[in-house]
């Protein structure tokens, strides 16, 4: 199929600009905003990717049209559709998956999880079966499947486990789980084959508790992995992981509302482990860990209503950790600053009642993206990420029944994020293998320089050009510039430090150029010495395929203060 390449005009951009000051943040429906005008680039290859118009599972069409830019918010690319003007440039790279490969589980499967449990370099999966009360433990094949009779782990009749998570919770060689009942939670330590030898810790809560989902970090600062759930009481539960046969440690974290998922991750930047839950209003809360088992007050920020999935990711491409909320049709991103503030909600709306949610870089563009799955409609969908939260570009994934768990993990071993999804009527999980082609951008770099004499400060003007080969958009590059020793620069595009200037481009079309420029004063200790400076492509986005003109030098010789000779 054509992508689309939006031609912006330098107006625009102020237009843009402006809005994003005076706009507040507010819900954008990926079926509200209007077309953009467009201009045809080259046709890709062949793919499994966004159509013109994405269908759900539910039979409904989903508009795929809209085509957003890296740093866009959804209220600006609104507000420029009511305006008449055109959308930034977007071009998503194509995004592939195989046919489900389906394998059988034991009755009900409500979770899942992924781990080389068998340490054959193959990626297995674990259920979590609440129905039959027991885990079935899936040895991989290597090729997205499964061996064909999976292990059954019984639990005693009144377990129900509905959430499960793997770890080192043993503090032994092999890889562990932890689940969650409905008054149950228990880690497990693993045989290193397909099973469990005995249990490491183990808490059971008194009759009327309702505990739901897990996630694990260590809260205290020992050695050992610790696990948190959720009680409808309602309160945060942390297992604080004493080590096999010790009595177990808790810790109970009161919560204004019972929550319906959490996550633990940094997100303070402090390097201690903090947790988020989510609660059915849309209330964020962020309990800070202080990294000896205690918390900081609590925190709240609200997101959208019917809330039941969060996760922690960089959606916004900023290399700090987000905060992603999944519900009754919306996602919703509250982009964080790392030191444990953020922002408003940006949020989307969707037609999935996401009951299952998970985030990784699914088209290989560098950029997070979300896949949504409800427990009631069959079918996967995942939405594409410009690089700024904004997420975009449905495409479904068919699945024969409705999905109770979804995940991300490679189990062909090539490197990219292939999905599981559970599904409890079929008593199956389905691998989607990941078959998407990163797109690359071949950056020319090239350095020109020239003097600028006869003023009271002469000075060698530097222009670093960026030209972007194809065949993909450059997202993003960096180059820096070394320069000799006792020199220095200046400029009000780059970061001119210590013996070094480094300059931001992008985004660049196929074809298109970009520079950025710099001065070099020449004083008398110049005169007579030749030097030369020298421009590399030290990082950029995405992959660039061709380093052999990532660099150019430039090499000046003062033979007075009014006459410069440069190569």
């Amino acid at each position: 199929m054509a992508l689309n390449l939006v031609t912006v005009r330098a107006e625009e951009e102020q237009t843009r600009a402006e809005l994003r000051d005076v706009m507040p943040a507010r819900r954008t429906d990926l079926n509200s905003l209007p077309p953009s005008r467009t201009e045809a680039l080259p046709t890709h290859a062949t793919h499994l990717g966004p159509t013109p118009v994405a269908t759900h599972a539910s039979g409904r069409a989903m508009n795929s049209r809209i085509r957003k830019h890296p740093r866009s918010s959804p209220q600006t690319l609104l507000c420029l559709g009511l305006l008449g003007l055109s959308a930034p440039a977007w071009a998503a790279a194509p995004l592939g998956f195989a046919p489900p490969v389906n394998s059988v589980t034991s009755p009900g499967p409500e979770a899942v999880t992924v781990g080389d449990f068998n340490a054959d370099g193959r990626l297995d999966a674990i259920t979590a079966n609440p129905s039959d009360n027991s885990l079935s433990v899936l040895l991989g094949n290597g090729a997205g499947g499964f061996a064909p009779a999976p292990k059954r782990v019984p639990f005693n009749p009144d377990t129900f486990p509905n959430a499960v998570i793997t770890g080192g919770f043993g503090g032994a060689n092999t890889l562990d789980v932890a689940y969650v009942g409905t008054r149950v939670l228990e880690t497990l330590n693993g045989d290193g084959v397909d099973g469990f030898t005995s249990s490491s810790q183990t808490l059971i809560l008194p009759q009327g508790e309702s505990l739901r989902g897990i996630t694990s970090a260590n809260f205290n600062g020992d050695t050992r992995i610790d696990v948190a759930t959720l009680s409808a009481q309602p309160r945060v539960v942390i297992l604080l992981n004493q080590g096999t046969g010790a009595p177990p440690q808790t810790l109970f974290l009161p919560l204004s509302a019972p929550a319906v998922d959490l996550a633990a991750a940094d997100i303070t930047g402090d390097g201690h482990p903090d947790l988020v839950t989510v609660d059915a209003s849309g209330l964020v809360t962020l309990l800070g860990g202080r990294g000896d088992g205690a918390f900081y007050p609590n925190k709240t920020y609200p997101s959208a209503g019917g809330a039941t999935r969060v996760l922690l990711a960089d959606a916004t491409g900023d290399g700090r950790k987000d905060i992603l909320v999944a519900g009754n049709g919306f996602v919703s991103v509250l982009p964080g600053n790392g030191n444990g503030e953020f922002g408003e909600a940006r949020t989307l709306s969707t037609q999935v009642n996401a009951t299952a949610f998970a985030a990784a870089d699914l088209n290989l563009d560098g950029f997070v993206d979300v896949a949504l799955a409800s427990s009631a409609a069959s079918g996967i969908t995942v939405l594409l990420n410009p690089g700024d939260g904004v997420f975009g570009q449905p495409t479904t994934l068919p699945t024969n029944h409705p999905v109770s768990a979804l995940t991300t993990g490679d189990f062909n071993s090539d490197g990219k994020p292939d999905l599981i999804a559970a599904q409890r009527a079929g008593n199956t999980v389905s691998v989607f293998l990941n078959t998407s082609t990163a797109l690359k951008a071949d950056a020319r770099v090239q350095l020109f320089a020239g003097p600028n004499l006869g003023l009271l400060t002469p000075y060698i003007r530097y222009e670093v050009r960026v030209t972007n080969n194809g065949p993909a958009v450059m997202n993003a590059a960096t180059v820096r510039s070394a320069l000799p020793a006792g020199l220095s620069a200046s400029s009000s595009e780059c970061t001119a430090s210590s013996g070094t200037v480094t300059c931001g481009f992008g985004p660049l079309a196929v074809g298109a150029t970009q520079s950025r420029f710099f001065t070099v004063p020449l004083g008398l200790l110049n005169i007579g010495l030749p030097y030369t400076v020298t421009a590399t492509r030290v990082a950029g986005e995405p992959e660039d395929p061709n380093a052999a003109n990532n660099q150019d030098s430039r090499r000046c010789t003062a033979i007075s203060i009014l006459l410069v000779s440069c190569d």
